[in-house]
């Protein structure tokens, strides 16, 4: 009875709508319209179990704006955009990166400082209604290029793991470290960092995720203007468990990425810049020990420069944010 002409396509590998296409997105809507005081940039959206919660950035003059949002698997807003932090830099507040805890959402991001050669990580916790719970800055004055971070959480030992890129994007080398995170009650400390990858290549945009007793991070590298989307497990203390696994070789650039977890799948979905101005998406599933994968399908098949990719799984489905360029709309589908 779930499978017929008009039913709901959910992400089970099977036709739900009878259209002789598996898993497609299904509508879409804006959640909110750029504006001259600052372009939407980057965020990160998660399900806490009855919401989308949805953190993004803005993209102009300092101060630069955390902002949140909320709204119901059918795109209904439930908490309005609204400042939920104010950070006082003229080079950029960078791709916060989003997880649901089960009681709380954990974002992390950088700060870049204004001579553009230091960064801080910063580690904000917050409720489901957007009120800030604490924010921390673990990392403390270490002598690294921070260029991004994502958060994963260790739920087995209450912990936080943090995968980041560290090096100089123009200089032609980066690498991928990993650290945990203790939580002591108000704040965030952090372990000695592990490297993920190693300075033979770059490897940027990286993402984690805590499923099947340790950690998944999906990431891209750059071999020669050569490309690869790369999915890599790592023990609870950030030990490599087993080599890389190679999701997709794009035709184009791939600059920005997301993983996510149906509980029994790992799925990844990246956007890839074919032309100055088009771009598509597309996604691949992995199985949570990282030994298998699917072929790498497309999620958008419009030219519209379609952007960094922001996943959530909703029980039976996928919630997606998107941005769509130029305008810097940030869009949504399911």
């Amino acid at each position: 009875p779930e499978i017929h002409p008009g039913a709901l396509e959910r992400c089970n590998r099977i036709d739900d709508d009878c259209d002789e296409i598996l898993d497609e997105p299904t509508e879409s809507f804006v959640l909110n319209e750029s504006t001259t005081e600052g372009t939407l940039f980057s965020y990160s959206g998660v399900w806490t179990g009855n919401r989308y919660a949805l953190l993004f950035s803005s993209r102009g003059e300092s101060p630069r704006d955390l902002r949140f949002a909320a709204f119901d698997g059918n795109g209904a807003l439930l908490v309005e955009p609204r400042v939920v932090g104010t950070y006082d830099t003229e080079s950029g507040l960078v791709s916060p990166r989003s997880i649901w805890t089960g009681e709380e959402v954990i974002a992390a991001f950088i700060l870049v400082g204004d001579d553009s050669t230091s960064s801080d990580v910063v580690v904000v916790r917050f409720d489901e209604e957007g009120e800030m719970l604490s924010e921390s800055h673990p990392f403390g004055s270490d002598d690294v290029e921070l260029i991004s971070a994502a958060p994963g959480w260790d739920a087995d030992r209450g912990r936080l793991g943090i995968a980041y890129r560290v090096g100089n994007f123009g200089s032609g080398y980066s690498n991928l470290e990993f650290r945990a995170l203790d939580f002591d009650g108000d704040g965030f400390e952090a372990n000695p960092a592990r490297a993920i990858t190693d300075s033979a290549i770059q490897a940027y945009s990286p993402h984690i995720l805590w499923i099947d007793g340790g950690y998944s991070v999906a990431f891209f590298t750059d071999h020669r203007r050569e490309f690869e989307v790369v999915h890599q497990r790592l023990s609870p203390e950030g030990e490599l468990l087993g080599g890389p696994l190679s999701l997709d070789r794009p035709f184009g650039f791939p600059y920005s990425l997301t993983i996510q977890s149906t509980g029994s799948q790992i799925v990844v979905a990246w956007s890839e810049l074919i032309l100055a101005s088009t771009g598509d998406m597309s996604f691949a599933r992995i199985e949570p020990d990282g030994s298998a994968t699917t072929p790498a399908s497309p999620l958008t098949a419009n030219h519209a420069n379609s952007t960094r990719p922001s996943l959530a799984w909703a029980e039976d489905h996928f919630g997606v944010a998107w941005t769509n360029y130029p305008g810097g709309t940030v869009s949504g589908s399911q």
